[in-house]
């Protein structure tokens, strides 16, 4: 188990892309390991998808599990804190989310859709980005997908 609590853009992945760039592919791919033990240690994702192309991982995204709409703002809001992405959006949405149902909208039946984007990590690094999306469970009609993108 990795234990870590570096803040976002630190060392490791520049490190990474250091390592990457001199053609250590030993050396990247330990800072790699890292870097995703930091970022799971911050969400347990319902699943972990790369996507890549060639030997290229361009993103990792991180897909957290279906929740409510009052939870799954606390989520996107506390993973926007922690990665400095955006929250204008998620701010709009909260309040439409407030006011649908002051007019009896159900919560299954909001929009869930929200982009939050940060700035890369260092150059040539990720870029973190999230984005709610609905989980067609009218139960818990949230879910959250987080991503580190090299595109």
């Amino acid at each position: 188990m990795i234990v870590a609590t570096p803040r976002p853009g630190s060392p490791t992945c520049q490190a990474y892309l250091a390592n990457r760039q001199k053609g250590d592919i030993a050396a990247a791919m330990d800072n790699l390991d890292w870097l995703m033990g930091y970022v799971s240690g911050l969400a347990v994702g319902l699943n972990v998808n790369l996507l890549a192309q060639g030997d290229q991982v361009l993103i990792v995204a991180f897909k957290y599990p279906k929740t409510t709409l009052d939870d799954g703002y606390r989520q996107a809001k506390s993973v926007s804190e922690q990665w400095q992405l955006r929250t204008d959006e998620l701010e709009r949405w909260r309040q439409t989310v407030l006011s649908g149902r002051t007019r009896g909208v159900k919560d299954g039946d909001e929009p869930t859709f929200v982009v939050m984007a940060g700035s890369p990590l260092a150059p040539g690094g990720p870029t973190p980005y999230a984005k709610t999306l609905d989980s067609f469970d009218d139960q818990r009609p949230f879910q959250l997908d987080f991503e580190l993108q090299w595109v």
